[in-house]
């Protein structure tokens, strides 16, 4: 990681702590079958595969393109099968999965990575699938202190990855990414409206199409 994520690493966790805890907390319970087989795109260091595996869940896999991450995600947690690849083309099998995490990894990516990521997804779902996604949510629901802090960070996250944050709130967020690609099932907002959780279902099973 470079000088200014480090930085803003180092405030972005303390703040997020207690808020990203309870997300986790309420991912957990947005999947109620324990049998279910789970895949954690950019699982970055495996806080969420750790407190799945903890509350019982079995068949978890977590991928990420920074083996400095799953470095760390490897420790502590043996249930989980953890690869380095790119997520937008993994590799694995399509319709493999129940269940698939996308955690605060939309808005740090360009549009086409986005397109990308959210085609591979859809690939991997398996009929009746869910896709669980985690983000900003800088709507007029959101506290303006919340939505200053958050930019704040993002700022400091580096140049790439704040102009490409910046892309993914003027064009509206989240709603703005999935709309027309996935269903909605519900939106549980957190940390003062500034961060969201969102279940959804794909439109179609040929969404790669609808990508381009």
């Amino acid at each position: 990681m470079d000088t200014q994520g480090a930085f803003a690493a180092k405030i972005y966790d303390p703040v997020l702590f207690f808020a990203l805890k309870n997300i986790r907390q309420d991912i957990i319970r947005l999947i109620p079958d324990h049998d279910a087989r789970i895949l954690d795109l950019c699982c970055g260091t495996g806080d969420q595969l750790r407190r799945l595996s903890n509350a019982g869940f079995s068949n978890l896999t977590g991928v990420d393109i920074s083996s400095d991450m799953l470095k760390v995600a490897r420790k502590g947690n043996k249930i989980a099968k953890l690869m380095e690849c790119d997520v937008q083309h993994t590799g694995l099998p399509g319709a493999s999965f129940d269940i698939i995490i996308i955690s605060l990894a939309v808005h740090e990516k360009s549009a086409q990575m986005q397109n990308n990521m959210l085609a591979e997804a859809n690939r991997l779902l398996a009929p009746g699938g869910q896709l669980i996604l985690v983000d900003f949510s800088l709507d007029d629901q959101a506290k303006m202190m919340s939505k200053i802090a958050a930019t704040i960070i993002e700022r400091l996250a580096g140049e790439a990855h704040y102009r490409n944050f910046k892309t993914y709130v003027k064009k509206g967020g989240m709603i703005s990414v999935i709309q027309g690609r996935f269903k909605i099932r519900q939106q549980i907002r957190h940390a003062q409206g500034v961060i969201s959780i969102w279940t959804v279902t794909a439109s179609n099973h040929n969404l790669s199409a609808s990508l381009l």
